[in-house]
């Protein structure tokens, strides 16, 4: 991509777009051949789709129908069959029983429309909401039983979705959505393990020997979220802007009473669904006993047998794996051909796990040891050892957009590890200088280069989950590199119940919450002259450890603080 010095006509720019469309065509067509769509086609799919104000691509809203909803719901007495709390931590479990843990507190604060809009066809209505109650998805509750905030009922939104390729008798099949704003904004969000989600990217580090190739296996939940129940307290809290009286429903309903449909089952609209389902699907699989050495996520080291180069004996034994919600993906490098290999046999332990304990698998998205595939909208070539974006987005993107930057990227190169770098590795492989997790949270405020987390170390122990507050961002970057697995937060005075909570959820099952600090002593120092002491614009900040303190005691009244 030439950098233009200055502006250049209207036809030259044109000449340029149609000459650089030509060559990534050509590219394209080498990579996958008989790809490219023509314009009917891009047509046909802009159609469908809209562009949200984040610039995120998103399917137009369709009126929900119980004939085009039923394909995508889960089969008649699966959904709401598996109990979320036996999949998550001690910490997760007792913020989804106790829903009041996670309310937020009314300070006055503008809140959006307690009442969502429901898009369903004319006549539809309880024929659309019979079914997911019908499918387990949804209850009937009694209207005054729905949790009201400032007196007004809390009721959500529902619409639809086009299932892309999808369709029953010439109708499109549409997937519900659950709009879950007014409830999203009255409660925080309960992380789980949304901090461990694995990257496509991280796949990139893939270091392949000669003669080497990526073989991958893939599995897929089938309507994973709703196949785990909630706890009932969470049911009403969870409601939408459908009533019935009782007389509409029929048998074991009061006639005269009006009934709301609440959701009970985890809603894919909820603020904490992601974070919650990533750790039931975490569990699932060490459960069923997959290898968690050889997991994909944010927080722990790649697995050997990405980054190393190894013998024979070693890559037939390294395989990995990851779990993205319902996404599961497993692989391995290969060195010739070989009859089995320890990635697709997790594959295989996998789905034969799930389907033991209940979890709907889809057969047809089921992949065993490919070596080209689209993993998490990234194009895998196993073969050629390429790794990149999905060319079918590839595709669309460079179609229906022109890249205006007057700059070029850059690519870095390292040729070795510096005494830095060995430092950390020592460490980060080295199990015995981490030390042994205890079951504490460490709060560190005014962390500096992170003082506190290597007191720990020194002293043979990792806290469960170590918290970073600190400003100067050169201190944070050493915090961050030496470790990765640290909570960074910027400023003490921000740190507030719903941050506190929050990391005492994503610690796990903790015993005591160590807070540690020393403030800025420079409005203390005896050499600054006409010194404010404690009321200083720095050492005031004594004050927001005593503040900070409390609300740590509040937040965690069973803890040892």
């Amino acid at each position: 991509k030439p950098r233009f010095q200055q502006k250049c006509s209207t036809q030259t720019a044109l000449a340029l777009s149609q000459e650089y469309t030509k060559r990534v065509q050509n590219f394209l067509k080498d990579w996958v051949p008989g790809l490219l769509w023509g314009p009917e086609q891009i047509k046909e799919d802009l159609d469908k789709r809209d562009i949200g104000y984040a610039g995120e691509e998103v399917g137009k809203v369709e009126k929900l129908s119980k004939v085009q909803i039923l394909p995508s719901l889960p089969p008649q007495g699966r959904g709401g069959s598996v109990r979320l709390v036996d999949w998550v931590s001690a910490s997760t479990r007792r913020l989804l029983e106790d829903p009041r843990l996670s309310e937020v507190e009314d300070l006055g604060q503008e809140i959006p429309r307690l009442q969502g809009r429901v898009h369903i066809a004319p006549g539809e209505q309880l024929g659309v909401a019979s079914l997911l109650v019908e499918r387990g998805i949804c209850g009937w509750y009694p209207e005054s039983e729905v949790f009201r905030f400032r007196g007004t009922a809390v009721k959500n939104g529902m619409f639809g979705v086009v299932k892309p390729g999808k369709s029953i008798n010439g109708l499109e099949t549409l997937r519900v959505i659950m709009n879950l704003i007014p409830s999203n904004s009255l409660h925080s969000i309960i992380p789980g393990a949304v901090h461990r989600l694995p990257t496509i990217a991280q796949w990139t580090s893939i270091c392949l020997g000669e003669g080497e190739k990526i073989e991958v296996s893939q599995a897929d939940i089938t309507s994973a979220f709703y196949l785990f129940e909630l706890p009932t307290a969470w049911h009403r809290r969870l409601a939408f802007n459908i009533d019935c009286l009782g007389s509409e429903l029929g048998e074991g309903f009061q006639e005269d009473v009006k009934y709301t449909l609440c959701a009970k089952v985890l809603p894919m609209g909820w603020n904490s669904a992601v974070g919650v389902m990533e750790e039931a699907a975490e569990n699932l699989l060490r459960d069923i006993g997959l290898p968690e050495r050889q997991s994909i996520n944010r927080v722990q080291l790649l697995p050997a047998g990405f980054v190393e180069k190894m013998s024979q004996e070693d890559v037939e034994g390294s395989p990995f794996w990851h779990i993205y919600l319902d996404n599961y993906a497993s692989g391995q490098r290969v060195r010739g051909e070989v009859e089995c290999s320890l990635g697709g046999e997790l594959h295989t332990k996998a789905e034969e796990g799930w389907n033991a304990r209940g979890i709907l698998t889809a057969p047809q998205k089921s992949v065993h040891r490919a070596t080209v595939t689209t993993e998490l909208g990234a194009y895998v070539q196993g073969e050629r050892g390429w790794i990149g974006v999905d060319p079918n987005r590839l595709e669309k993107t460079l179609k229906l957009s022109i890249d205006a930057s007057m700059t070029a990227g850059a690519v870095g190169l390292s040729e070795k590890v510096s005494n830095r770098g060995r430092d950390f590795l020592y460490y980060a492989e080295n199990e015995e200088a981490q030390g042994v997790r205890i079951p504490v949270l460490l709060i560190s405020l005014f962390d500096g280069i992170g003082g506190a987390a290597r007191s720990y170390n020194v002293a043979g122990a990792r806290p469960a989950l170590y918290v970073s507050i600190e400003i100067h961002k050169a201190s944070k970057r050493v915090v961050s590199r030496r470790w990765p697995e640290a909570v960074s937060f910027e400023d003490v005075k921000k740190v507030g119940p719903e941050q506190i909570r929050e990391w005492i959820a994503r610690a796990g099952d903790i015993k005591a919450i160590h807070v540690w600090g020393g403030f800025p002593c420079k409005d203390l120092s005896g050499a600054k002259a006409g010194r404010l002491n404690l009321q200083g614009e720095h050492s005031s900040l004594f004050y927001q450890m005593k503040r900070i303190w409390k609300e740590v005691q509040r937040a965690a009244p069973g803890l040892e603080t």
